[in-house]
């Protein structure tokens, strides 16, 4: 992490927390949240929208704090962020799975780095066909070139 006052590096750990708004994703909120502890998560959050499946309980089973927010994903992200403990807040779709190495990537730019605003990843639909190739090609595109 880099300190204000000097601008040096410190050996202070970056914390990561992990918001997955989630609304209905019985069938894959596990596999994010794993995905988010392989990643080296040091907290994750789940703030559910009024799921009407097991989402919640999946959740809960799986070990991390459920918080109940009001439908709408902005919402479950603010109050995901004000209960986020981690020095960086890292918002993951219910129905994705992060790359094992996006967290240290992140800790590694963030240390080196004097300015940290936003971020993003490489995008990867696990479906075979040719059309998810060039939707995943047109996305990098947008973002290494556009910003957003």
């Amino acid at each position: 992490m880099t300190s204000a006052s000097s601008g040096s590096l410190t050996s202070v750990p970056i914390r990561v927390t992990v918001i997955i708004p989630a609304l209905n994703e019985a069938g894959s909120i596990l596999f994010c949240i794993n995905s988010a502890r392989v990643a080296g998560a040091d907290e994750v959050l789940v703030v559910d929208g009024g799921s009407e499946d097991e989402t919640p309980d999946i959740a809960r089973a799986a070990g991390v704090a459920v918080h109940s927010a009001p439908r709408g994903r902005a919402f479950q992200q603010n109050l995901g962020a004000s209960l986020a403990t981690g020095d960086v807040l890292f918002f993951l779709h219910a129905d994705c799975q992060t790359h094992p190495d996006s967290i240290t990537e992140i800790r590694t730019w963030i240390a080196a780095s004097a300015q940290h605003v936003a971020g993003g990843f490489r995008q990867a639909i696990e479906n075979p066909r040719r059309a998810f190739r060039v939707i995943e090609a047109g996305n990098a595109w947008r973002i290494r070139r556009l910003g957003w």
